[in-house]
C-alpha cells in the first residue's frame, strides 16, 4: 500500500511539472477519488481535467505498483470508464510489468505506461531546459533577442546586452544587424512563455529589459539612446503577454 501511494506521488508530480511547463491554464489534478457513476461507486487513484481549444479534457489514471498488471487491472478501469457520467480518457500506469494478455486488452480500451522514476527525471530536465532557451525556429511574438552561440552553433543561454539592457528587438531585420556583427550571435524568436520566463529571470539579475523602436534605424547609430524604453518588467508584461495574470 504504502509503495502504491508513493507512485501515485510521483506520477502527481511528474503530471504536475507537465502542466507547469505547458502553461495548461487552471489545471485540476486530485487523488484518491470516488466518483458515483451511472450504476456504481467508482474509485479512481487520479483524477485531472483541463481545458483544452474551448474543450474539458478529463482523464481518469489508475495505478499498480510493485506487481504485474492482469486483465483485471484493466478491465477494472475499463468498466469505470464506461460506468461514468462524462467523456474520459483512461491511463493505467505501473512500475512492474504488464501480462501479454493485459497488454493486448488494453489495446482497445485504454493506454497504459511504464513508470521510470530515473527516465522521468531525465525528461523532466531536458524538458525545463528546453523552456528556458528560445527556439531558432521560433517566430517572435511579438519580439526577437539576440543570444550567444557556442563553437558548435548551439545556443548557450546567454543574451545579448548593452549597458545592463537586455534589448528586445520588434524587428527581426534590426535583430540580425546586431548578430551579423559577431559570428558568435543569432537572432531567436521569443514565444509568450520565453518573454515570461526571461522576465522572471531578469528579475531576480542585474539585467534589465528594454524595447526598441526600429523605425530610427541602426542600434549603433548616434541617435541610439533615444531608441531604449526599460519600462519596467511589469508593464512589459502588461502590454504584451497575453497571459492569465496580464490581460
Amino acid at each position: 500500500m504504502r509503495n502504491h501511494e508513493m507512485l501515485v506521488d510521483l506520477i502527481v508530480g511528474m503530471l504536475s511539472s507537465y502542466f507547469d511547463s505547458e502553461n495548461i491554464y487552471k489545471p485540476r489534478l486530485v487523488t484518491n477519488q470516488i466518483i458515483k457513476g451511472k450504476a456504481m461507486k467508482n474509485h479512481i487513484d487520479i483524477y485531472l481535467e483541463f481545458v483544452q481549444m474551448n474543450n474539458i479534457e478529463r482523464t481518469v489514471i489508475n495505478v499498480v505498483a510493485d506487481r504485474e498488471v492482469t486483465t483485471e487491472d484493466v478491465l477494472k478501469l475499463a468498466n469505470t470508464l464506461d460506468d461514468l457520467e462524462f467523456k474520459a480518457k483512461g491511463v493505467l500506469y505501473y512500475d512492474s510489468c504488464i501480462s501479454d494478455e493485459a497488454l493486448a486488452v488494453a489495446k482497445y480500451k485504454l493506454k497504459t505506461s511504464k513508470f521510470i522514476l530515473q527516465e522521468e527525471v531525465i525528461k523532466s530536465m531536458i524538458k525545463r531546459f528546453g523552456m528556458i532557451l528560445p527556439d531558432e525556429s521560433i517566430i517572435g511574438d511579438p519580439f526577437w533577442v539576440v543570444m550567444e552561440t557556442g563553437g558548435n552553433g548551439e545556443n548557450t543561454g546567454t543574451y545579448y546586452s548593452y549597458d545592463g539592457l537586455i534589448p528586445l528587438f520588434l524587428s527581426y531585420k534590426q535583430a540580425r544587424e546586431v548578430a551579423d556583427k559577431n559570428s558568435d550571435l543569432k537572432v531567436y524568436g521569443l514565444s509568450q512563455n520565453h518573454l515570461k520566463i526571461l522576465s522572471s529571470f531578469t528579475d531576480s539579475t542585474h539585467h534589465q529589459l528594454a524595447l526598441l523602436a526600429p523605425r530610427y534605424g541602426s542600434l549603433f547609430s548616434k541617435e541610439y539612446e533615444t531608441l531604449v524604453y526599460g519600462p519596467g518588467n511589469e508593464n512589459i508584461l502588461k502590454w504584451y503577454f497575453r497571459g492569465e495574470n496580464h490581460v
